[in-house]
Protein backbone atom coordinates (compact mmCIF):
# COMPACT_ATOMS: atom_id res chain seq x y z
CA UNK A 1 0.00 0.00 0.00
CA UNK A 2 1.10 3.69 -0.59
CA UNK A 3 2.05 6.03 2.36
CA UNK A 4 -0.82 8.12 1.61
CA UNK A 5 -3.53 5.37 2.09
CA UNK A 6 -1.97 4.31 5.04
CA UNK A 7 -2.34 7.04 6.62
CA UNK A 8 -5.74 7.51 5.90
CA UNK A 9 -6.46 4.13 7.11
CA UNK A 10 -3.98 4.72 10.50
CA UNK A 11 -5.78 8.34 11.10
CA UNK A 12 -3.42 11.04 9.69
CA UNK A 13 -5.29 11.58 6.91
CA UNK A 14 -8.79 13.14 7.13
CA UNK A 15 -10.63 10.71 5.25
CA UNK A 16 -12.97 13.02 3.95
CA UNK A 17 -10.80 15.97 2.84
CA UNK A 18 -7.26 14.16 2.80
CA UNK A 19 -5.62 16.91 5.13
CA UNK A 20 -2.89 16.12 7.66
CA UNK A 21 -5.01 16.17 10.63
CA UNK A 22 -1.87 14.84 13.08
CA UNK A 23 -0.65 11.75 14.56
CA UNK A 24 -2.36 8.62 13.77
CA UNK A 25 -4.17 6.96 16.12
CA UNK A 26 -4.77 3.30 14.51
CA UNK A 27 -8.34 3.73 12.33
CA UNK A 28 -9.41 6.26 9.90
CA UNK A 29 -10.89 9.75 11.31
CA UNK A 30 -12.36 12.95 10.15
CA UNK A 31 -12.75 16.38 11.52
CA UNK A 32 -15.20 17.45 9.11
CA UNK A 33 -18.38 18.81 10.90
CA UNK A 34 -20.62 19.72 8.48
CA UNK A 35 -23.96 17.42 8.66
CA UNK A 36 -24.77 15.54 5.76
CA UNK A 37 -28.24 16.52 3.97
CA UNK A 38 -30.87 14.25 4.71
CA UNK A 39 -32.68 12.95 2.21
CA UNK A 40 -36.12 11.71 2.54
CA UNK A 41 -36.81 8.16 1.45
CA UNK A 42 -39.59 7.30 -0.41
CA UNK A 43 -40.60 5.57 2.58
CA UNK A 44 -40.45 8.65 4.63
CA UNK A 45 -42.01 10.46 2.41
CA UNK A 46 -45.00 7.92 2.53
CA UNK A 47 -44.99 7.39 5.86
CA UNK A 48 -44.98 11.10 6.47
CA UNK A 49 -48.29 11.68 4.00
CA UNK A 50 -50.59 8.61 5.49
CA UNK A 51 -49.62 9.41 9.01
CA UNK A 52 -51.18 13.26 8.20
CA UNK A 53 -53.96 11.48 6.65
CA UNK A 54 -55.04 9.73 9.32
CA UNK A 55 -54.33 12.34 12.15
CA UNK A 56 -56.74 14.88 10.24
CA UNK A 57 -58.92 12.42 10.57
CA UNK A 58 -58.83 11.80 14.14
CA UNK A 59 -56.98 8.02 13.73
CA UNK A 60 -54.17 6.95 15.69
CA UNK A 61 -51.49 5.05 14.36
CA UNK A 62 -52.18 1.46 15.40
CA UNK A 63 -56.28 2.08 13.86
CA UNK A 64 -53.79 3.04 11.04
CA UNK A 65 -51.89 0.33 10.91
CA UNK A 66 -54.74 -2.09 10.92
CA UNK A 67 -56.81 0.07 8.30
CA UNK A 68 -53.74 -0.91 5.96
CA UNK A 69 -53.54 -4.44 6.69
CA UNK A 70 -57.90 -4.51 5.83
CA UNK A 71 -57.38 -2.35 2.82
CA UNK A 72 -54.42 -4.39 1.23
CA UNK A 73 -56.50 -7.63 1.96
CA UNK A 74 -59.45 -6.14 0.28
CA UNK A 75 -57.05 -4.89 -3.00
CA UNK A 76 -56.25 -8.74 -2.80
CA UNK A 77 -52.53 -8.14 -1.39
CA UNK A 78 -51.79 -11.91 -0.19
CA UNK A 79 -49.85 -12.08 1.93
CA UNK A 80 -49.93 -8.02 2.98
CA UNK A 81 -46.53 -6.45 2.55
CA UNK A 82 -44.19 -5.85 5.42
CA UNK A 83 -44.41 -2.66 7.47
CA UNK A 84 -42.59 -0.44 5.30
CA UNK A 85 -43.63 -1.45 1.88
CA UNK A 86 -47.51 -1.41 3.28
CA UNK A 87 -47.06 2.24 3.69
CA UNK A 88 -44.64 2.83 -0.22
CA UNK A 89 -47.21 0.43 -1.55
CA UNK A 90 -50.26 2.64 -0.60
CA UNK A 91 -48.67 6.22 -1.23
CA UNK A 92 -47.81 4.71 -4.32
CA UNK A 93 -50.45 3.17 -6.17
CA UNK A 94 -54.06 3.78 -3.79
CA UNK A 95 -53.48 7.18 -2.13
CA UNK A 96 -57.06 8.62 -2.94
CA UNK A 97 -58.76 5.11 -2.67
CA UNK A 98 -57.13 4.67 0.98
CA UNK A 99 -58.14 8.36 1.39
CA UNK A 100 -61.87 6.99 0.85
CA UNK A 101 -61.52 4.36 2.42
CA UNK A 102 -60.32 6.13 5.79
CA UNK A 103 -63.16 8.59 5.36
CA UNK A 104 -65.99 5.59 5.21
CA UNK A 105 -64.56 3.51 7.61
CA UNK A 106 -64.35 6.28 10.35
CA UNK A 107 -68.10 7.19 9.11
CA UNK A 108 -68.99 3.81 9.99
CA UNK A 109 -67.44 3.84 13.60
CA UNK A 110 -69.40 7.28 14.26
Amino acid sequence: MGEISEGLINGEFDYITGEYIGEGCGYPRTSYREKPVRRHTEFEKARQSLRAMAKSRNIDLAELSLFMISFLEGKGYKPVPVFSERYVTIFAKHKNEFRKYLEASKRKEN
